[in-house]
């Protein structure tokens, strides 16, 4: 039976205001992520979140993004949810080490949200 591992971040009840990365460990074949945003604010801000695949000794990058979300923005109607799939279709797991981007744009911005991956495998 394959394993099931989840990570959340919890809401940030007073938002955001800065980029921030998250280093995880996750192991398997498939993973998706789920994006909710419950408030923002400031002028013309912008909030992009994407996974990346790490190499676990050196936590350099280790090709292209896996999972880009779309950027929420001044503009977004709020509530906004996204869920993402990356599934494996080559027998290549992915690296046990991701790093989770939350860069955020715009004068002053800040963003309440939730975000969650769910990864299955072996």
């Amino acid at each position: 039976m394959p394993t099931k591992q989840y990570v959340r971040r919890e809401p940030n009840a007073g938002g955001m205001t800065s980029t921030t990365v998250d280093i995880v460990s996750l192991t398997g074949t498939n993973f998706a992520t789920v994006l909710n945003v419950t408030a923002s604010s400031g002028t013309t801000q912008t909030l992009d979140v994407k996974i990346e695949n790490l190499d676990p000794l050196s936590l350099n990058v280790i090709g292209s993004s896996l999972i880009t979300h779309t950027q929420v923005t001044s503009a977004t109607p709020l509530p906004f949810t996204e869920m993402k799939v990356w599934a494996d279709t080559t027998s290549i797991i992915f690296s046990p080490v991701l790093k989770i981007t939350f860069t955020l744009g715009g004068t002053t911005p800040s963003f309440s949200f939730s975000f969650e991956i769910i990864s299955k495998g072996f």
